[in-house]
């Protein structure tokens, strides 16, 4: 369960265009799915509303192509992908990204029998054809994708990579508990205590097509 208050009195929200209420609302969000994947011993432990649900085998990227370590989240997924490198053009089915520069969980029917014992990748986390068809059917963007072990650490930006901060990080950059006061000479950030306005609740409305979870 979420709860949400908007403190946007006084936030100019377009050009000219000022907020001036403050919002409540309180809501449900979908399940949890989380992924965790250590390149040293070579599983990933897939934990389905805080339980887990599998502790699969994979071979992640070989040494001069590790897997970057970090918290992503899931960008998108498609069935099949084409993947391009070096020596390669291959459809590959049931991926899951979580990188711009092309890391996925991905079926490797090619690498099964390494998978839970030797790194053997271009970067990519290698799953068995029916542990990658599981995880594709629950993923849906935005699920966490912890990678672990390797020796190659990951870039800030290459993927939704706002995880990599911890929580003091996150607050120093936010405007949480301020709220925002407009006058003559601009707008400047007060304690929401010493505003007066009215509250109001926002509607809520249905997800947009493809941005809900799995049937």
């Amino acid at each position: 369960t979420v709860h949400f208050a908007g403190n946007l009195d006084g936030v100019e929200t377009a050009p000219g265009v000022y907020a001036v209420h403050t919002l409540r609302q309180t809501f449900r969000i979908g399940r949890s799915l989380i992924a965790v994947a250590s390149t040293t011993d070579h599983h990933v432990r897939i934990y389905l509303n805080h339980k887990l649900f599998g502790n699969w085998p994979i071979s992640s990227g070989k040494p001069g192509d590790d897997t970057p370590n970090g918290t992503y989240l899931s960008i998108d997924k498609h069935n099949p992908e084409e993947m391009k490198g070096p020596g390669y053009d291959i459809s590959v089915p049931w991926s899951v990204r979580f990188t711009w520069s092309g890391d996925y969980l991905h079926d490797a029917f090619w690498s099964v029998g390494q998978q839970g014992f030797e790194n053997v990748s271009h970067g990519c986390i290698n799953l068995s054809p029916a542990n990658a068809e599981t995880y594709y059917k629950l993923s849906v963007p935005g699920d966490p994708v912890t990678v672990t072990g390797s020796p190659r650490g990951g870039a800030w930006g290459n993927g939704w990579t706002v995880w990599f901060l911890g929580w003091k990080e996150l607050l120093a950059g936010s405007a949480l508990h301020r709220a925002v006061r407009v006058g003559p000479q601009g707008s400047t950030f007060v304690a929401p205590a010493n505003l007066h306005g009215h509250t109001k609740r926002a509607p809520l409305g249905a997800p947009s097509p493809g941005n809900s979870e799995p049937a």
